[in-house]
């Protein structure tokens, strides 16, 4: 930098400086103005609160007096009796002990108080108005302007003013003619309500207008500091800026120095280095491909006519071949090769990206025509990032090295190729391995979907049987003819067929996870058959088919098996028969095996639409239909032969299918037969007449959400001497508990708010901290999978029962209940 720069320089420092130091000094003043102002305001809104106060003081005496209608005094020489009074007879009044009393009205009181409150406190206070029965509280010429201004509407007038030469904040409100003051004014003629005259207060300024004088100077010092230091850092900035223009000057010389050095580096280096200039190659890209993402062969080789070289070393000349420098710096086009046209390509694509340095290995052509390997690398100069205006390229020569990398790939692909074999086969291993872990898991996920679809569908069909079956049950004991008893018996029992439907299709799980258990005991079987038919033919009935059950001669009395499981089988067989039958009959028959004497037959047929040969394969699959087109008209889920199955062969048999289309099937169920003489269990019904309470009376809560289930309930206990107490969700069965006294809980589930279980644990909780007896609690639900029971034990209940509940059992839990001392 010259001497004129550096003096231009430092005159345009001084200028801005100056304004710097004008602008500082406006904003300084400005502030200190609007400081000053708010501090007026301040002092004066103290002011007027004082004022405020004492008038508040002086209208609190005025009422006060006016409310006891004015105050007897002893007479003294500064308080006489008032002549304005006379026409009072009640002014002057002696006591029982002969002391004269003389009145005081409030005006009377409240001047004379304000007189001696202004020679102690200064504040002046005064009592007035228009029509006076007192001339000493007649007003002055800034009470007149105020009573006037009352008399107009106003409540309230204050201004700053002069008395006796001295600045006072003055405050004055209308006095309204209150009742108590017509005893002495009632001659005036203003009516109670009207304007009877004005208190008014002064408070004197000066000690408010000291305190800000005082705080003025305060500020003016303040401010006058704050504006010396930014003077200070004012003349602190101008010297680092000063500092700075002549470090810069240092600076751009060492940058002179230093570009010398440079180009004596650059010449005589042993690298290949030269200087380009991609400017124009910039604005062709800005012009013609703005938007370009990948530099294609054609955009690359058009941008390489417009690289202008600026300078080369004479190792450039020396690896390019070139016999001087003219040469080169002619054009780079020629020294492309395929490869170099790519990697060129690549570079201004890596420049396009924000990239300021490229490097890669690609082959240059010489002059003479050698293809040779080089390591490129190419650099924008400092502040050339948006222009390409400098470009800086270095080249070295590595064929050398590529041809000994050539020759060491060649060995290692060699090598590669015995170990191939190996890789691919514990690549396949690998494959396995996770094929079979993806099958692991998608069989994990299909369990617990169907698990949680066979828990919801549980609890969604049990919670309206429970009132269905609950309902029939309280039918039962109402009068009924014997063709309406018959009809219930009917659909009490289609009903509990259902409920063991849904029991067993509950049990494919457990069937799935080898899980379900087999409960032999003795079976009727011809009983059990006449059974399950009378079930169903009313609903054959329905259909106008017949329905029949042979049993022939010649099978033991009764058999081991499992009951339960052996009428699930024939119930899905004979309800398949009847829905797939629409004319003729279905028969039910049990005889020995002909060819196998040792097994028990039992065989269904019907007359319906029969089965394909092809269908007949997958027929007991699960969710398998004979019809599944979307316009079948059988309903169903396609689990019942599959459960069936599965039962049979878990008991140790087999299920066989004969069919045709449109012939009708026949389905053949061979059990191992292993008789018994054991006699069946007879039946010990505990449920109780009515009329008949050997238990004491109950106190009992249900904790049940659904308005059916408590009907349900409310009706079992009709005519019981139990209590019964019903909320709708565990925090309202928690509330009540912890307030009323229970011997019985039932306990539902699945309830808004809050479920049961969570509100049990709260409970008993409660029975810890509190020191209670424990509460029995019994979970009545329709949740009915596996572990169910497990679960309301761990919660803390005494005993599980699953929906439906028939009336008998749920009596028999509270007759059991109410006999014993200690809980279920």
């Amino acid at each position: 930098m010259n001497e004129r720069s550096r003096s231009h320089s430092w005159r345009t420092v001084n200028r801005l400086s100056l304004a710097v130091l004008v602008g500082w000094t406006l904003i300084v003043v400005s502030v200190l103005i609007l400081t000053l102002r708010q501090e007026h305001h301040h002092v004066l809104k103290q002011a007027r609160a004082e004022a405020v106060t004492h008038l508040n003081k002086d209208l609190s005496f005025r009422q006060w007096a006016t409310s006891h209608g004015g105050v007897y005094v002893v007479p003294s020489a500064t308080t006489p009796p008032n002549p304005y009074l006379q026409h009072l007879p009640d002014r002057d009044v002696t006591t029982n002990l002969g002391q004269n009393l003389t009145l005081m009205n409030p005006a009377y009181m409240l001047r004379e108080v304000m007189e001696r409150y202004t020679e102690t406190y200064g504040v002046r206070g005064h009592i007035t108005g228009l029509y006076l029965l007192n001339p000493n509280n007649a007003p002055d010429l800034w009470e007149q302007e105020a009573l006037h201004a009352f008399e107009r509407g106003e409540r309230e007038r204050m201004e700053q003013t002069d008395i006796d030469g001295k600045p006072y904040l003055r405050l004055m409100r209308a006095m309204i003619m209150e009742k108590g003051c017509l005893k002495c004014h009632e001659a005036s003629g203003v009516p109670e309500g009207g304007i009877r005259g004005g208190i008014s207060t002064a408070v004197p300024l000066t000690p408010y207008l000291n305190s800000m004088q005082h705080m003025t100077r305060t500020l003016v010092m303040g401010h006058m500091l704050f504006w010396l230091a930014g003077l200070v850092a004012l003349w602190f900035g101008r010297q680092q800026t000063l500092r700075f223009l002549k470090t810069q000057a240092q600076t751009r010389l060492a940058l002179e120095e230093r570009e010398a050095r440079f180009k004596s580096i650059f010449f005589d280096s042993p690298t290949a280095l030269w200087e380009e200039d991609l400017s124009e190659v910039k604005r062709h890209l800005d012009t013609h491909h703005p938007d370009v993402i990948t530099i294609t062969p054609e955009i690359a080789r058009a941008c390489a006519q417009k690289v202008r070289i600026l300078s080369v070393n004479q190792a450039t000349l020396t690896l390019m071949k070139a016999p001087d420098t003219e040469t080169l710096l002619t054009s780079v086009e020629p020294f492309l090769d395929a490869n170099a046209l790519k990697a060129f390509g690549q570079g201004l694509q890596a420049f396009l990206q924000g990239q300021t340095r490229f490097v890669t290995e690609t082959t240059q052509v010489t002059l003479t025509g050698e293809v040779i390997w080089i390591s490129l690398s190419s650099s924008l100069a400092p502040g050339c990032e948006t222009d390409w205006s400098k470009v800086f390229v270095s080249m070295n020569d590595i064929t050398q090295r590529r041809q000994a990398e050539t020759q060491l790939r060649d060995e290692l692909e060699r090598n590669r190729y015995l170990t191939r074999a190996l890789d691919q086969d514990l690549l396949r291993r690998k494959q396995a391995e996770e094929a079979m872990r993806q099958a692991k898991e998608t069989a994990e996920r299909a369990n617990k979907a169907k698990s949680e679809f066979l828990a919801i569908m549980s609890h969604e069909i049990r919670t309206p049987m429970n009132v269905v079956i609950g309902m029939g049950d309280v039918l039962l004991e109402s009068p009924l003819n014997d063709e309406q008893r018959e009809y219930l018996k009917k659909l009490q029992d289609a009903g509990s067929g259902l409920m063991e439907l849904i029991n067993q299709i509950l049990d494919l799980s457990k069937i799935e996870a080898g899980h379900l258990r087999m409960v032999e005991e003795p079976v009727d079987v011809g009983e059990l058959a006449c059974e399950v038919a009378g079930l169903l033919r009313v609903v054959a009935a329905g259909k106008g088919l017949t329905l029949k059950c042979t049993i022939a001669p010649g099978l033991p009395p009764r058999i081991m098996a499992d009951r339960m499981r052996l009428k699930q089988v024939l119930f899905n067989l004979l309800g398949n028969a009847i829905k797939f039958t629409d004319s003729g009959q279905v028969s039910l028959s049990g005889q020995r095996d002909p060819e196998r004497p040792d097994e028990l037959l039992l065989m269904v047929h019907d007359t319906g639409i029969g089965i394909s040969a092809e269908m007949s394969q997958t027929i007991f699959d699960p969710f398998t239909q004979v019809d599944s087109s979307v316009t079948r008209r059988h309903g169903g889920t396609g689990l019942g032969l599959t459960i069936s199955r599965r039962i049979v062969e878990l008991m140790g048999g087999r299920i066989t299918l004969e069919s045709q289309p449109d012939s009708g099937s026949l389905f053949r169920v061979n059990l191992p037969i292993h008789p018994t003489e054991a006699t069946l269990p007879a039946a010990t019904p505990t449920v109780l007449a009515a009329g008949q309470h050997p238990c004491r009376a109950l106190r009992i809560l249900l904790v049940e959400d659904s308005e059916d289930n408590q009907l349900l309930i409310r009706t079992f206990l009709k005519g019981t001497p139990h209590a019964l107490e019903i909320v709708e969700n565990g925090e309202e069965a928690v509330a009540v508990v912890q307030t009323q006294s229970f011997d019985l809980v039932f306990m539902d589930v699945q309830m808004p708010i809050m479920d049961g279980y969570t509100a049990t644990r709260l409970i008993r909780a409660w029975e810890q901290e509190h020191h209670h007896h424990p509460l029995t609690i019994i979970t009545l639900t329709a949740h009915a999978l596996d572990g169910e029971a497990d679960r309301s034990r761990e919660a803390g209940c005494d005993l599980y029962l699953s929906k439906p509940i028939k009336k008998q059992k749920l009596l028999e839990v509270i007759q059991q209940f109410g006999t014993t001392q200690n809980p279920v």
